[in-house]
């Protein structure tokens, strides 16, 4: 064997050794946030950040508004029961944006912010273990805390001729983009999925797969 066929072997000896060894790129998913909600809550639904979030940034949570009492409460739901034999492995927000799930906000009515690209809720709001709750006490009252501190009322982004904040006492017009054929003047529900979003800069890591957190129901409309 000369000397340049025995480097050219060397070298793809050491190419398929560095293949098997390293393998190729592959997806670490974060964890899921944690389901907190009563099966039979109908005012409140509520999760906890997973006990390891050192690879998460945020968490994300996406709202749908339904006629009152609508099968398709109960279709939406299965779609993210893990243990369903047809359930289907999404992550993020693909399978939310897929069936029309809007993304919450949160804040006060005259703040008028947008949470644009930021994490909806960061990871310093929610230390590993810590809950986060959605609660509507009342039509006009709600509340977001996180970890036991108030840090706004849930809204929604309405696009009209402009982005709009609504809270979700506000009635449901026929102009809004989340109104998801509810009648004006008619009760709704609302449900609520939540997924852990990674960090932006840690590239191996994909988000969680998302978890439906509940369903309030009953809004005066």
């Amino acid at each position: 064997m000369n000397i340049r066929h025995f480097f050219s072997v060397s070298l793809l000896l050491i190419s398929i050794y560095l293949l098997i060894s390293c393998g190729l790129p592959s997806y670490i998913v974060i964890e899921a946030p944690v389901k907190t909600t009563g099966t039979t809550a109908t005012t409140e639904v509520s999760f906890k950040a997973p006990s390891d979030s050192s690879h998460i940034d945020g968490y994300e949570i996406y709202y749908k508004i339904y006629p009152f009492n609508s099968t398709k409460i109960d279709t939406d739901r299965e779609l993210f029961n893990i243990a369903s034999s047809s359930y289907v492995y999404e992550f993020g927000e693909t399978k939310l944006v897929k069936n029309k799930f809007q993304r919450l906000q949160y804040g006060e009515m005259d703040s008028q912010k947008f949470l644009r690209n930021a994490p909806l809720i960061p990871a310093s709001f929610l230390p590993p273990g810590s809950e986060l709750v959605i609660e509507f006490i009342s039509e006009d009252i709600s509340s977001i805390t996180a970890n036991g501190s108030y840090i706004g009322i849930p809204l929604r982004i309405v696009f009209q001729i402009g982005d709009t904040l609504k809270n979700f006492g506000s009635n449901v017009n026929l102009l809004d983009s989340d109104r998801n054929g509810v009648t004006p003047g008619t009760p709704y529900s609302i449900s609520f999925v939540a997924y852990s979003r990674r960090h932006m800069i840690e590239t191996a890591y994909n988000n969680s797969v998302p978890v439906f957190l509940g369903t309030i129901k009953d809004r005066s409309n």
